[in-house]
């Protein structure tokens, strides 16, 4: 028995094989669903690093994708992403005292997002008829952050805002595979920035000026950032 499947199993994928050798691209809309790990990174992420805790920067996302390509080297699609676990934390270089809960100089919270890009692909490949299809792209959109976690820091109430609205952009590469001229699978990798109140902090230096929160060191770097890497399946029409 245990022979049948593996010959079965070899079947299967020199049909496939076979099948991907003859597939090229002449479908141009496409549907995708896609999902992966994602890696968060904003104001105080160090403190993840800091408390050994770096592993709760990564957590899980999903997203469905539109596309069409005008020609097989340039395409547009539409992006639409869910992340129910994004990371942040709150300020730990002037807070006084730890956290009442872990007992640590550490403020973690999490956030769900649902963020819409557009995005530009160029196919990078110099073989239309070939089954791999190697895109890089960029794209601009907008992400909506809301049902943030307390991370019971004393200033909480008064940093934080949710919901929020960020602008955001950013830039990919994707590896598709044609199994047919109808399905393919693929890889999806992009780094994606985002203003300032993505993640519910806003430390831009105008918002502190002439007041007790106009700390050193509390504006962070202008942009929250997020790393994805997906993997995912297109049905070609």
């Amino acid at each position: 028995m245990k022979k049948f499947f593996i010959a079965v199993a070899a079947l299967a994928l020199g049909a496939g094989t076979l099948f991907a050798q003859n597939a090229k691209l002449e479908k141009p809309f496409y549907l995708g669903i896609q999902g992966g790990p994602m890696f968060s990174l904003s104001e105080n992420a160090f403190s993840y690093r800091d408390n050994g805790k770096t592993k709760d920067l990564f957590s899980g996302q999903a997203s469905f994708v539109a596309g069409y390509d005008f020609t097989w080297k340039t395409g547009v699609r539409l992006s639409v992403n869910y992340a129910g676990k994004n990371a942040s934390a709150n300020n730990v270089k002037q807070t006084s005292g730890d956290n009442p809960v872990t007992g640590l100089p550490f403020f973690p919270y999490t956030f769900k997002s649902i963020n819409t890009f557009v995005d530009v692909t160029h196919n990078i490949s110099n073989n239309p008829e070939s089954a791999f299809i190697p895109k890089v792209y960029a794209g601009i959109g907008l992400g909506h952050t809301y049902d943030f976690t307390d991370s019971h820091h004393p200033w909480q109430t008064a940093y934080m805002t949710s919901p929020n609205n960020a602008f955001g952009f950013r830039f990919g590469f994707i590896a598709e595979y044609l199994l047919t001229e109808s399905i393919g699978i693929y890889a999806d990798i992009t780094g994606e920035a985002y203003t300032d109140t993505f993640n519910g902090l806003r430390p831009g230096k105008e918002e502190r000026k002439g007041s007790d929160r106009d700390y050193e060191g509390y504006p962070g770097f202008p942009l929250d950032l997020r790393g994805l890497c997906s993997f995912g399946v297109a049905f070609h029409f």
